[in-house]
């Protein structure tokens, strides 16, 4: 299938970041805790060389940027000219008629090759090591967001509106790119340090086998498979395509009592697969 990449998330909404800042500090602080001291040493280190300009970005003053924190700096230099070329690695779009993701549907720049091509980078070392840390670290976070997986005609669900049933709290998300970024994860109205400290206590034994490059399109295809799913909202199936929904989706109790345990166990996957890259690569 043929991959049609535009920078649409970005230069278009200022809302919609993958699983929001909130949701990668979660991944970013779980994976630094899967890590050995010696890993995490050198992950301060590397984050205590961004550039001051850049740190403010993220804290204000003198306040301590943590690693946690720093895997939003890819999302919050958007706005600065020399980073241009990095807007389309945030996401990967394929075609509607595309049933699997494979290395052929990026041609281009996608968040999957992002993943392989910052991790090479961290692993070079050298004075953009910091950058390659972030980038790669915010990668893998956006690579388990299933709506950066997706499709070009309706930017990765900004234009799939959602509405809100009685039978929950209105949220501030007003579509469906926007809802799986931020107000699904948040749901549960729980600080990071207390989500990361949940679903450390819950997390199953993480894999240990070593990870390679190849891995990443198995990634991409579980997300995509994920809003697949005519229960998703996402796509209605016709001819063997995802069509876009001509209505809003009506986001109820039970469609967040369905979607909260898979979206934290996206975050979990995304902490473990982040923690055995660093693991190899530092």
């Amino acid at each position: 299938m043929k991959i049609i990449i535009i920078a649409f998330i970005l230069l278009t909404s200022t809302k919609s970041f993958a699983f929001g800042g909130y949701g990668h500090e979660l991944i970013c602080q779980m994976a630094d805790q899967l890590l050995n001291q010696e890993q995490q040493h050198k992950i301060d280190v590397l984050v205590r060389q961004l550039p001051h300009h850049e740190k403010q970005l993220l804290v204000k003053g003198h306040k301590q940027l943590t690693f946690a924190k720093a895997c939003n700096w890819p999302d919050k230099i958007k706005k600065m000219a020399k980073y241009d070329k990095y807007k389309p690695w945030h996401y990967l779009n394929t075609t509607r008629d595309d049933h699997a993701i494979t290395s052929s549907d990026c041609q281009g720049s996608c968040v999957a090759k992002g993943v392989i091509y910052h991790q090479k980078k961290l692993a070079e070392g050298g004075r953009n090591q910091t950058q390659a840390l972030l980038f790669l670290s915010h990668w893998v976070a956006d690579l388990h967001q299933p709506l950066h997986v997706s499709y070009a005609s309706d930017y990765g669900g900004n234009r799939t509106k959602v509405t809100y049933d009685k039978s929950i709290p209105k949220a501030r998300c007003k579509n469906l790119h926007w809802y799986w970024d931020e107000c699904l994860i948040m749901s549960k109205k729980l600080t990071v340090a207390q989500y990361t400290k949940m679903l450390m206590n819950n997390m199953p034994e993480q894999t240990k086998e070593q990870w390679q490059p190849s891995d990443v399109w198995e990634w991409a295809d579980e997300s995509y498979q994920l809003l697949q799913q005519a229960s998703f909202g996402y796509c209605q199936h016709k001819a063997e395509k995802c069509l876009p929904h001509n209505n809003s989706v009506v986001i109820t109790q039970a469609y967040q009592n369905q979607y909260l345990p898979i979206v934290e166990h996206q975050v979990i996957l995304a902490a473990q697969r982040l923690a055995t890259i660093l693991s190899q690569t530092l």
